[in-house]
């Protein structure tokens, strides 16, 4: 069995809001100019940067919780 890593509180906001977009990874990192796996990094936890975060989520429409 693999060992599943867990979303991040704002990870999940990230994977809802693609969804209702209809949009995957892949066509978010393109938009803004980024690389599928730091949207993936990011929605894990594994990139923290604060900029990263606030253009994903204007990008998507959302908002950055504290986490």
């Amino acid at each position: 069995m693999t060992n599943l890593k867990k979303c991040t509180p704002f990870g999940m906001q990230v994977k809802i809001a693609l969804i209702k977009n209809n949009m995957t990874n892949q066509e978010l990192a393109q938009k803004l100019g980024y690389t599928n796996s730091t949207i993936s990094d990011v929605i894990f936890g594994r990139n923290l940067s604060q900029r990263t975060k606030e253009r994903i989520a204007k990008e998507l429409g959302i908002e950055i919780e504290m986490e």
